[in-house]
Formats: C-alpha cells, sequence, structure tokens
C-alpha cells in the first residue's frame, strides 16, 4: 500500500508531495516541530509526513503528527494527532506530565 506522503506549507497545512526525494528531503529539514527537555527527559513533537495509522478503516481521524517522550518516568509515552494545532497543544501537554512525573 502506497501512502500519500505530505509537508507542511507556510500556514502548517498538509500539502501532498508526490515527489519522493523532495518529500525525502524537506522531512530531514522541517519534520520536527518542538523540543523541550526538562531533567532526564526530553519531549519531541514532530510532523510524520503521512497517516501513522497502519489500518484507514479503524475509524480514527488520520494522524500526521506524534509526540514523544526520551528518558525519565514516561520513558516512550507517546501521543499522535491530526492536525499541527492538535500536535502543539499535546507537545505542551506532555511537558506538563514530564515536570509532574516523580
Amino acid at each position: 500500500m502506497d501512502l500519500q506522503k505530505f509537508i507542511l506549507d507556510a500556514d502548517k497545512r498538509l500539502v501532498p508531495e508526490p515527489d519522493l526525494l523532495k518529500w525525502a528531503a524537506w522531512m530531514v529539514e522541517s519534520s520536527k516541530l518542538a523540543e523541550t527537555s526538562h531533567k532526564r527527559s526530553r519531549v519531541v513533537t514532530k510532523f510524520f509526513g503521512q497517516d501513522s495509522r497502519t489500518r484507514a478503516e479503524d475509524g480514527r481521524e488520520p494522524q500526521y503528527f506524534w509526540t514523544e517522550v526520551f528518558g525519565g518516568l514516561l520513558d516512550r509515552e507517546r501521543a499522535f494527532y491530526s492536525s499541527y494545532d492538535e500536535a502543539m497543544l499535546g507537545h505542551r501537554a506532555m511537558v506538563k506530565r514530564v515536570k509532574e512525573s516523580r
């Protein structure tokens, strides 16, 4: 199954990118949207560039963004999002959880 690939425009809207090399170059340069470090943890939010769901028929919204925690008590905790705005809110919420974890 060939998944459609996207990049983000200046307004953080999804734009289809059919050229695999252009898509890959954009992803290397621009896919990380936010990174916050706190003590021994790092929270990273990225644009995935395609729908991260394994099955489109599962009834959920497409998920193009994710946040993950590296290190600390919440290591490998993840959350997935459908939009840039949701991802940024989710990033802040995950940072708050990391700061509140003991």
